[in-house]
């Protein structure tokens, strides 16, 4: 049984009130409750803080490619601009990434320079074969990315923002 499944067959969809009886489930306006027991909890809120939505975006070529980079095995602070693509309102972008190169060489991206630790890293171990990814990175309220490519000509480079998160 899925989630949803599961849910709906606890969820009394009709009801507009809060939950009275422990462990039970109610739709409550836009509100999700749960009675634990003691007293209805909020469990989902619709539209409210913390509430996100996934979008996917469709893609027929890449947002960037090796044209857009500068390959020079330095970091470019704000280097990939996904203002265009991202609404204000994102919080994460999908990636999907190829690189090919006749060498082996690698591309770093991450969020900022102070969250290190939230990054994409490809390589390529092997000369003459793509190398493909797709992942998931957290932005910022500008939704500038940085980068770092190795200090090679890339045979080629293509990134595509195939889907985001949002705040709602």
């Amino acid at each position: 049984m899925t989630l949803k499944h599961y849910i709906n067959a606890y969820v009394h969809d009709d009801d507009a009130r809060d939950p009275d009886v422990a462990g039970e489930i109610t739709r409550n306006g836009a509100n999700l409750m749960f009675h634990d027991g003691t007293s209805a909890k909020q469990i989902l809120l619709a539209g409210g803080a913390g509430a996100t939505e996934y979008v996917v975006r469709d893609c027929t070529a890449y947002d960037f490619d090796e044209g857009d980079l500068t390959t020079d095995g330095a970091w470019h602070a704000d280097g990939l601009d996904l203002s265009a693509i991202l609404p204000a309102s994102a919080i994460a972008a999908d990636l999907e990434i190829k690189i090919e190169d006749d060498a082996t060489s690698y591309l770093h991206i991450r969020r900022d320079a102070t969250n290190t630790l939230n990054r994409i890293l490809m390589t390529i171990p092997v000369a003459n074969i793509a190398m493909y990814q797709v992942a998931r990175i957290a932005v910022n309220s500008d939704r500038l990315l940085d980068y770092l490519a190795s200090n090679v000509t890339f045979t080629s480079i293509g990134i595509a923002v195939v889907g985001y998160v949002k705040s709602v």
